[in-house]
């Protein structure tokens, strides 16, 4: 069963979001964090997959995105990517800890999904996280023309599409057009060598360093534009105190051509990719 679900944010922006529930016993909870711009359905056949095997389920749409976009909303200036996973994540985690107190709550994250973990204030409450694509965007990690891309997208492309459109268009990364002030921040942070780190100006507030449960980052190996391994392994590393494993997704592993940064949760690789992480995480619960 499907549940719609608005979910109200401390600083009062409404999450759309969705409960998926598993017909039999249940085993766990898992939160799935979006990638940037990609809106919760993209996620829905991973997600009612999951809940077959046995587990709750949430996903839900960050503030601009998605049933979250709220363009009404009155207070526009509280759009940004860091309240992704300031404000919007603790939301829904919180949610998931008090209707379901009983349940380990998991998360998946897709690209910056496994980024906005660290940045989340309760996200001790989580038993452990597994992320699939999840990278710092520092441009330097790439390698040949996708290291000029990413620096055009960073330097170039972002600050002018926002200066002139008010907005990142969505073509830019393959997701839905991103209201300029996210854009804007996001950018920053991708010309910066610290990449999300660099949100933290004081250190003693770095919330990353606060998380020790178990985490494993996969990379996609022909992932070269959106994702690279040096870049997930960069992301990884800013994990300091929790239990970080990893390891590269090839698509010849599992007799494919090509897996790419979106491929994973294509219903397509329901029987060869979306066992890797429930098996992780069945093992952490």
């Amino acid at each position: 069963m499907v549940k719609q679900l608005v979910v109200h944010t401390a600083d009062d922006w409404p999450i759309s979001a969705h409960l998926f529930e598993p017909k039999g016993k249940v085993l766990g909870g898992i939160i799935i964090n979006s990638a940037t711009a990609v809106p919760q359905g993209y996620y829905a056949a991973f997600a009612q997959y999951l809940s077959e095997q046995g587990f709750m389920v949430i996903t839900y749409d960050y503030r601009g995105v998605g049933g979250s976009r709220a363009e009404e909303h009155p207070q526009q200036y509280k759009l940004s990517i860091s309240a992704w996973g300031e404000k919007d994540l603790p939301a829904v985690l919180d949610w998931a800890s008090n209707h379901y107190p009983d349940l380990n709550w998991h998360c998946i994250g897709h690209s910056v999904g496994g980024q906005l973990i660290g940045l989340a204030h309760n996200s001790h409450l989580l038993k452990s996280a597994w992320c699939v694509a999840s990278q710092s965007g520092y441009w330097r990690y790439w390698q040949g023309r996708y290291k000029v891309k990413m620096w055009l997208t960073w330097y170039c492309i972002i600050p002018l599409s926002c200066a002139l459109l008010g907005k990142m268009p969505g073509w830019l990364l393959g997701g839905e057009s991103l209201n300029k002030r996210i854009a804007q921040q996001w950018a920053s942070w991708g010309r910066h060598p610290n990449y999300i780190l660099s949100h933290f100006v004081d250190t003693s507030t770095n919330t990353f360093a606060e998380l020790k449960i178990p985490m494993h980052f996969s990379a996609i190996e022909d992932d070269l534009t959106l994702a690279p391994v040096r870049a997930v392994k960069a992301m990884s590393q800013c994990y300091t105190n929790a239990n970080v494993s990893m390891n590269i997704l090839r698509a010849s592993e599992f007799s494919m051509t090509s897996i790419g940064h979106f491929g994973f949760f294509k219903r397509k690789h329901r029987d060869s990719l979306w066992g890797l992480p429930l098996d992780w995480i069945n093992g952490q619960n």
